[in-house]
């Protein structure tokens, strides 16, 4: 598994952009804990959700991470509890996280 593109890398600290939640040692620790008790690689899902009228009208398709399940089947269940919505397309889509250094990447 490579983990060489530096998006990949969790960052702690301040967020970066406005409305996004600070990553604190202690979400980390549990993270890492997770990860190492999952043998290493622990793949979430991550529920998305991607304006419509935006990804049609303005300047580029973006998907914004609303919740992380350990499952697909979890995942969608949190996407059936948002429902439907005019300019909002939801999408589940699979992540792999790792260990670096005995940091989560």
């Amino acid at each position: 598994m490579s983990f060489e593109d530096k998006r990949n890398v969790l960052r702690t600290g301040p967020p970066e952009h406005p409305g996004e939640t600070e990553i604190t040692s202690a979400m980390v620790e549990t993270v890492r804990q997770r990860i190492k008790d999952a043998g290493g690689i622990l793949t979430v899902w991550a529920v998305l959700d991607e304006d419509v009228y935006e990804s049609q009208f303005g300047d580029g398709f973006y998907l914004h991470v609303k919740g992380i399940a350990l499952n697909g089947a979890d995942a969608d269940k949190l996407v059936a509890l948002a429902g439907d919505a005019e300019f909002t397309k939801w999408h589940v889509r699979s992540y792999r996280l790792g260990l670096k250094d005995n940091a989560p990447i």
